[in-house]
């Protein structure tokens, strides 16, 4: 008997999902890698046919059953035949006729078994049609509870992605975007519509262009990658890149995130400014002059070039803030940070060192008379008079000299030397 035809319907894959079933990634984009799951093979609808007996599965046990069956059928129609024979041609209550009831019997007994037989194989023909068919169902019941998960988990990933603050976009592996968020749409000034499209209405810029390099490199090498790139209006966003790998070890595209680090830049260069900038004076610091001349030492011995360092200090500095006070005295710094900036040039840096002593650097020197004229520079701008407090005064102040490769070849010698310059040029001028 064929029972009637039993279909299960299959759920189907959202429209508004951007991504087909197989290339849904089951993992979210923090992971180093993103494993795609399998599509479902499966039809929709998917129709279970179950059909009589006669093209029905039969096991090995069946099939020795249904042989016994057989030969039990053969060895009872012998016996019947015997019986009916015997009994028919016997005279009477002879030997002939009692073999004849002994075959009748033997034929009954037979058939009954036969019977028992036939019972029992419908029975486990049964048995096994509603096992079989609870197996086809739980192997449905298995494929559309994945399709459901998939679907769920496509829904999720879509929300999180759309959720995000960070710009986040997909690609295939024909590099074209299949999925971006609002986020990457509004950074690019572009519809999300129009970035998934093939030949989308709008005009690559240098970022998208960025992107998509970062993104080919992620999916040609197949490990994540991580970088920072400088996009319009001096905002810089950080590019973290991870392929999505399929079930085969093969990268069929690349999840990415775009964070903006447009603020922590800032910071970065704020602090690394009140690193290197005095802001008293507007002068560069210890910090910077030490960096400043290793670079410049370092340029120095590719060109056979010399840099030399000119250390000042203000003698008797102590006597301005006793005449004139404390904030006249700052002043005084003030303009003496001033005059020498007014010096500085493209290879050239003024910094200051401590509480009134100040240092010039001149690099990229080809001629000893370079570093004789910035001092005579540095000199005559200082024996201008400073006004302070409606009062004119005059700064005399202490010079030490050193030069690279002469007196040392790396930064600290340098200032060092210089320092040591200045303290005996300092006490010379006191001791006359």
């Amino acid at each position: 008997r064929q029972a009637a035809p039993t279909t299960c319907r299959h759920l189907p894959t959202p429209e508004h999902c951007l991504l087909p079933r197989s290339r849904m990634p089951m993992v979210v984009p923090h992971q180093s890698q993103v494993v795609f799951c399998p599509e479902p093979t499966i039809t929709c609808p998917i129709r279970l046919h179950i059909h009589s007996t006669d093209s029905f599965y039969m096991s090995p046990q069946l099939n020795r059953i249904l042989l016994a069956i057989s030969g039990l059928g053969v060895l009872a129609g012998i016996f019947l035949f015997q019986g009916v024979r015997s009994v028919s041609t016997a005279g009477g209550m002879n030997a002939f006729f009692l073999f004849g009831l002994i075959c009748f019997a033997a034929a009954l007994v037979l058939f009954a078994i036969t019977y028992r037989m036939f019972a029992q194989i419908r029975v486990q023909i049964s048995q096994d049609q509603q096992d079989q068919l609870t197996t086809v169902l739980k192997r449905t019941n298995a494929m559309l509870s994945a399709t459901k998960r998939l679907k769920n988990d496509q829904q999720g990933l879509i929300q999180l992605l759309n959720t995000m603050e960070e710009a986040a976009w997909i690609r295939d592996a024909n590099h074209q975007i299949i999925f971006a968020n609002d986020t990457l749409a509004s950074l690019v000034n572009v519809s999300a519509e129009d970035l998934v499209k093939a030949e989308g209405n709008y005009t690559k810029t240098d970022f998208l262009k960025l992107l998509e390099q970062q993104d080919e490199k992620t999916q040609s090498t197949g490990s994540p990658q991580h970088c920072e790139i400088e996009a319009d209006q001096d905002q810089r966003f950080k590019i973290n890149s991870y392929p999505v790998v399929s079930d085969d070890g093969h990268v069929a595209g690349v999840v990415s995130v775009a964070s903006n680090r447009t603020a922590e830049h800032k910071l970065k260069s704020l602090q690394e400014q009140s690193t290197y900038i005095d802001h008293f004076t507007n002068l560069g610091t210890r910090q910077l002059a030490s960096k400043w001349l290793a670079d410049a030492i370092t340029s120095a011995k590719d060109h056979e070039q010399s840099v030399a360092v000119l250390y000042l200090n203000i003698n008797d500095f102590k006597l301005v803030n006793r005449n004139f006070g404390p904030e006249q005295g700052d002043n005084c710094l003030k303009e003496v940070a001033t005059r020498l900036a007014t010096l500085v040039n493209e290879n050239c840096l003024a910094a200051r060192m401590s509480g009134d002593e100040f240092a010039v650097m001149l690099g990229d020197i080809n001629n000893p008379q370079e570093i004789l004229n910035l001092a005579q520079a540095v000199q005559d701008s200082l024996d201008q008079p400073i006004v302070l407090a409606d009062t004119n005064i005059t700064v005399n102040v202490s010079m030490g000299m050193a030069r690279f490769p002469d007196h040392g070849e790396d930064p600290w010698s340098l200032l060092l030397q210089a320092e040591s310059d200045m303290q005996n040029s300092k006490e010379s001028q006191q001791a006359n």
